[in-house]
């Protein structure tokens, strides 16, 4: 997972400039499921 958190030039692209919305990038592998379950698990977080 790549969060605003792992560095100062992610944080000036991952969050907005109001600060009401960061972007965080989950690399899902197709062995992991299908798409319907993945986001399903995602969901619990």
């Amino acid at each position: 997972m790549t969060t605003h958190l792992d560095g100062k030039e992610l944080e000036k692209q991952l969050v907005s400039e109001d600060k009401t919305t960061i972007l965080t990038r989950i690399p899902v592998d197709k062995n992991q499921g299908e798409i319907d379950q993945v986001s399903k698990a995602l969901d619990k977080f």
